[in-house]
This record gives C-alpha cells, sequence and structure tokens, in this order.
C-alpha cells in the first residue's frame, strides 16, 4: 500500500538538502546572543529540574512511538515519527485513565512509571527483520526544527516563571481537577473536599497529563499544570510542521509553518493569558487524528490496499479520535470538519465508482465506530452532569445570536494580522496553480468551520455551541502551513539570485530573533487572580482560623447572571487553605451537585449577599445566617470594581481586620 508520503521529492526540498548544519548551528549562536536573559533564566532551570524533563520527555515521546510501532508500517523519517509520537502521547493517558475507572484500577508514580517502561520496551524492542528506512534527508531539518522548538519551550516557560498556578478563572477549575484526578489515582465524581459536587462529565483529556506529569515527577499539580501548558503549547511548532509536511510534501514550508507557531504568531503562545489550556491540550491531540486519518484514507483509495497496513491504521485513527474527543469537545468538532473536507476533496480527487465510494465510507465508519466503542463509558458519564443539556440548550435556543458568540476586534486582529492573510491567500492561489488539493483543504476547513460557528447563516440553529472565539483562537493551525506555502515558495526563488540559498536561513534566523525578544510581552498579567501574596495569605488562614470556618470571596454574576465567578485568589481560598467558602469552581454550572438546588443555593447565597452594600448591616446579617465569619479580599481585581471594598469595610464598625499583608486583607464579621 503507497501511504501519502511528506518524503516524496518536491520542487522545494533543495532549499533543506543545501541548508546544512553548519548553518543551523550558526542559527543556534545568533539565537543565543540576541536571546540571551532567556537562556541565562533557562539553562540553570533546567539544570536543576533534569528529572521533571526527563519526565516529561518519557510522558510525551514513549507512548507515541509505542503506537506507531505497533500500529504504523510504512517508512517514516525521524521528523515525522517524533512530531507524530508527540501529539499520539497526548491521548493514551487519558484513555489509560478511562480503561482503569472501568476495572477499579488505581493510578500513581510508580505505576505510571511501569506504563512508560512498557511503552519503551515495545518502541525499542528490536526487530527480528528491519524495516526498510527511508533516506535521512531530514536530518537539517530535524535540527532546525528542534532549535526551533526548545526556543519556543524556553520563551513560554521564562515569560510564565513567576506565576503561582496558571492565569484566568478557567485555571481555578483546571486546577482541581487534575488535582482531584491525581488524588484519586485517576477518574473521579466528588469534587470534595473542594466543592459540592457530584459527577465528572467535564473533558479531562489535558487534566489527564497533567495528572500524568504530576506522578512522574512529583512537582505539585498547579505547577505541573502550568508546565504542561507550556510545554503544549511550544508543541504546536513540530506538529504543525507534521501537519505541514503531510499536506503540502515540503519540508522548506513544513518549518516556516513551525517557525511561525513556535515563534512569531500570537498563538497559541498567548494562551498562557487565558487560562486556555484544555482547547489547546485538544488541539494538540488533533494533528494525530489528521495525521492517522489522512494515512487511512489515503490508503484505502489505493488501487491494491495492503489489508493488515489498513487495519492497523484504522485502530490508531479510533485511538486518537477517542483520546481527542475526551480532551476537549469542541476540537472534536474540528477534527470532524477536517475528515470531511478532506475526504470530499480525496473523492473528487480518486475515487471514480460507487464501489470506491462505498469503500472508502466503510473504512471511516469502521474506525470511527472504534472510536466510539473505546469512549462508550465516558458518554454514560456525561448523562450523569449538565453538558449534554446546556449542548442541547445552545442547539436550539441560538445562544450565540445574544452576543455570547461576538469576537473582540482586538483579538481579531492579533490572531489574523494583515501580512499573515496575505501571505495566506497568496498560498491558496500558489496551490491552485500546482493543484496540489491537499493543502487546500485548509482554506475549505476554516469556511466550513465559519458556517458551524455561525449556523444561522444557513438558516440553522445551535450558534454559540462551537463559538466564534474558539474558532478564531485555532487559527494557527490553518494560517501556519499557508504562511510555510509562500515562505517556501519566495525561498525558490530566491534560490536564483547570487548567494540566494542562503537567503531565507538569513531571514528565518532573523524572524526568530525578532520572535524571542517579542514572544516575552505576548502575555497579559491582566488575568492572573491568584498573587504569591495570596498563597502567604492562605498559609496564615490554615494556621490561624477554625477548620469550619466560612470566608466569604469577591464573585460577580457572570455568564449572562446564571452563575458567579471569582475576580481574586480568594476563588483558590478552599483549594490552597481548605476553608469553605462562597464559590466554588465554576463548573457548578455544568455538572451535578450533592443537591438538585445546588447551583441555586451558591447563586442565592451570593446574591443575598451582594443586594446589600458590604458596610451595611443588611450585608453583615446576610452574612451571619449564611456562617461566613471572614471576609478575604485579595490583591488581583478582575473586573475592577469588586464587592468588598477595603476602604468601605475598614471603616464599618461591623468588621475587625485581622489580616493585611502585600494587598490581601482579611476582616473577621464581628
Amino acid at each position: 500500500m503507497k501511504l501519502h508520503s511528506a518524503t516524496q521529492r518536491d520542487p522545494l526540498e533543495g532549499v533543506v538538502n543545501r541548508t546544512n548544519i553548519l548553518l543551523v548551528l550558526v542559527a543556534f549562536v545568533v539565537i543565543f546572543i540576541v536571546a540571551r536573559p532567556i537562556w541565562q533564566w533557562a539553562l540553570p532551570t533546567f539544570v536543576a529540574a533534569l528529572f521533571p524533563a526527563f519526565a516529561c520527555t518519557a510522558l510525551l515521546l514513549l507512548p507515541g512511538l509505542a503506537l506507531l510501532r505497533i500500529l504504523w508500517d510504512a517508512p517514516l523519517t525521524l521528523d515525522e515519527r517524533l512530531p507524530l509520537a508527540l501529539s499520539l502521547s497526548c491521548v493514551v493517558p487519558p484513555l489509560l485513565l478511562l480503561a482503569g475507572a472501568q476495572v477499579g484500577l488505581r493510578w500513581s508514580g510508580p505505576l505510571a512509571w511501569i506504563a512508560l517502561a512498557v511503552c519503551a520496551l515495545i518502541a525499542f524492542w528490536p526487530r527480528q527483520k528491519k524495516a526498510a528506512q527511508p533516506a535521512n534527508e531530514s536530518l537539517p531539518s530535524l535540527l532546525a526544527l528542534l532549535l526551533i522548538t526548545v526556543a519556543s519551550l524556553a520563551v513560554r516557560l521564562y515569560t510564565t516563571r513567576d506565576l503561582v498556578m496558571g492565569e484566568f478563572g478557567d485555571s481555578v477549575h483546571h486546577t482541581i481537577i487534575a488535582q482531584l484526578l491525581v488524588d484519586n489515582g485517576g477518574l473521579f465524581r466528588s469534587w470534595q473536599p473542594y466543592a459540592q459536587i457530584t459527577t465528572l462529565s467535564y473533558h479531562y483529556g489535558f487534566h489527564s497529563m497533567v495528572a500524568w506529569f504530576a506522578w512522574l515527577s512529583g512537582m505539585p499539580v498547579r505547577l505541573a499544570l502550568l508546565t504542561v501548558g507550556q510545554v503544549q503549547s511550544a508543541l504546536a511548532a513540530p506538529l504543525l510542521y507534521l501537519l505541514t509536511l503531510r499536506l503540502s510534501g515540503s519540508r522548506p514550508a513544513a518549518l516556516w509553518a513551525a517557525l511561525f507557531v513556535g515563534l512569531i504568531s500570537a498563538m497559541p503562545g498567548y494562551y498562557a493569558t487565558w487560562g486556555r489550556y484544555t482547547q489547546l491540550g485538544g488541539q494538540t491531540a488533533l494533528i494525530s487524528v489528521c495525521v492517522a486519518w489522512m494515512a487511512l484514507l489515503d490508503g484505502a483509495t489505493d488501487p491494491v490496499p495492503t489489508w493488515s497496513s489498513l487495519a492497523r491504521l484504522g485502530i490508531l485513527a479510533g485511538i486518537s479520535t477517542a483520546g481527542m474527543t475526551v480532551t476537549h469537545y469542541r476540537v472534536a468538532v474540528f477534527a470532524a470538519c477536517f475528515l470531511f473536507i478532506y475526504t470530499i476533496c480525496l473523492l473528487i480527487a480518486r475515487v471514480r465508482t460507487w464501489r470506491g465510494f462505498l469503500w472508502l465510507s466503510g473504512i471511516g465508519l469502521a474506525s470511527g465506530g472504534l472510536s466510539v466503542l473505546l469512549i462508550v463509558p465516558w458518554l454514560l458519564r456525561m448523562r450523569e452532569g449538565k453538558i449534554i443539556q446546556i449542548g442541547n440548550h445552545y442547539m436550539t435556543q441560538n445562544i450565540g445570536l445574544e452576543g455570547a458568540n461576538s469576537i473582540p476586534d482586538a483579538i481579531v486582529t492579533m490572531v489574523t494580522p494583515w501580512p499573515v492573510i496575505a501571505l495566506a491567500v497568496t498560498a491558496i492561489g500558489l496551490m491552485i496553480w500546482r493543484r496540489q488539493w491537499r493543502v487546500l483543504t485548509l482554506p475549505l476547513w476554516a469556511m466550513l468551520l465559519g458556517l458551524v460557528a455561525n449556523p444561522y447563516l444557513l438558516g440553522l440553529g445551535g450558534a454559540g455551541a462551537i463559538t466564534n472565539f474558539a474558532v478564531i483562537a485555532a487559527c494557527y493551525l490553518l494560517l501556519a502551513p499557508l504562511f510555510g506555502v509562500t515562505l517556501a515558495q519566495l525561498g525558490a526563488w530566491a534560490e536564483r539570485l547570487p548567494w540566494g540559498h542562503y537567503l531565507a536561513p538569513g531571514v528565518g534566523v532573523a524572524l526568530a530573533a525578532w520572535g524571542l525578544t517579542w514572544q516575552p510581552t505576548n502575555f497579559d498579567r491582566i488575568n492572573e487572580i491568584f498573587w504569591p501574596a495570596d498563597l502567604a495569605a492562605m498559609n496564615w488562614i490554615s494556621n490561624n482560623t477554625a477548620p469550619d470556618a466560612r470566608l466569604f470571596v469577591n464573585s460577580f454574576p457572570a455568564y449572562a447572571g446564571t452563575l458567579y465567578a471569582g475576580s481574586d485568589g480568594g476563588w483558590m481560598l478552599t483549594f490552597f487553605a481548605g476553608r469553605s467558602t462562597n464559590l466554588p469552581p465554576i463548573t457548578y454550572g455544568s455538572e451535578a451537585g450533592t443537591s438538585p438546588d445546588y447551583l441555586l443555593r451558591v447563586n442565592e447565597e451570593n446574591e443575598a449577599v451582594q443586594a446589600h452594600p458590604v458596610d451595611s448591616p443588611e450585608a453583615a446579617a446576610a452574612l451571619k445566617a449564611a456562617g461566613f465569619s471572614y471576609l478575604y479580599n485579595g490583591p488581583a481585581a478582575s473586573p475592577a470594581n469588586e464587592y468588598l471594598d477595603p476602604v468601605r469595610i475598614d471603616a464599618s464598625p461591623l468588621y475587625a481586620q485581622v489580616y493585611s499583608r502585600d494587598g490581601v486583607t482579611i476582616w473577621r464579621v464581628r
């Protein structure tokens, strides 16, 4: 069976062949000099964290390499195999946790290391008959890709080095879910002691990666989450390299795509500002889904398909799809849209009979059926929470038409600056000219995603189920390959000039150097709700208040007033200090509580207090009636107009200040 191989010769391949290792080393020296503050921090930090770095590398490579050893028998160059293994590794932990939950298996650090050891044996056990490997023409590209990835990871870790935990409200429930996975040795239902919630239907794949990393490294979950988030952000470079290579067959285009997402584009680096790590985790797994399905469908359209290879690829596609689905539900829709477009293009390009159409459909249904079968236990668990009901509400009520589906202009400008759009449009023209239909699936994919996010354009309901914000945040998946195609063509044209074969590497080094100076500014600390001062205050609370003490923290109505969210570090008080508050994680709106009216009780408790000024007797009476004995105000304020006003509280005889340090103030209710 002939699979579509990115290693086949293309008109631009000469650019890579003449980019020798010496040029890569020169690039390394230049980048090292330009980014000196980053390396001065990164190198000693790496040395001090050798064991966590080893654990992270093992987690990200060994499961994927094992799957490839068993299920992918076509030749792969190293610059294809390693990125594909990285993406596949991210689908394994959530599926292992799901399988473990069915048999009562409790995961732990030692058991996780044993699982990785088994993966290593599978991946590296000597073959009785060594398979033919493609010529290793990819070494310069692999070295350049490694340099881009390491630089991307270094700048992301450097940028977030001072954070106590992830930014924004999403990081609150992400941290708690990951901690509960660690504490329970796998999937759980009860959110105690952090909230009175009794189901878990939230996608949990990213949290599984965090839990596994915490088990393997011993790192605290709050820091493990930050680390895994930045690592997966940096992995966009090798993964978009792989996707571009499989679609275009051009290593120069793939390298430009990697450079784009690693050091030039605002996304996905800016995800750290939002704490939007679950979508990032889903998009990390998405690449293996796309590549596995492309290989499967291409193989199925061969005149004489190899049954064993098709079976293996079908299993690989099913496994990757299942793991990606439980990692992020919306990204699963992204994947379905990609596969739909790719299949349509493949049918037009290569299938000429009804028999071929039915055969391709059967292969797809079989692999898709396997993915559903693998996650049936999770689908049953989803019925316990409110995720399905919420999704149905979006589908029937067109919530997105009421403003929830809008995107700030600043975000659109940041994600899709006009020079990048111009390069992408140029790439589309080039691909039409060359008749390279695989790359043309990208703009068609973008169009379909736009319609899925705005179904009212077709007269359909469901606006807001897939948000425009989620689509625009994922645009780097579409723009990077198109950016790469155009830059690769420009590099090929430049080769006609004297010394022209040095021009593309020189421009690449210049862009990388610029990116390393710019990327640290691609991060907004306005969403940092939990500060080091909060952590110190949590320790004080643990040591100086009764275990059953309740603290009232800042909250505000969110999601059109249906839920309450936190605006400062008090939101994590239960997690860090073990004390009850008025504010559970935001997932109390999508999960079932210990009582049917749990959501209403939380909302009413917050509303009863905030219906009155904080320094009024009515507010103090409502606080006492609900059992609150303290107020907590942190240094962060997002939004700025918080309910707990220190000036008014200090001036009121209803409260007595008991703690004030570095912006954190705690009062006792008299």
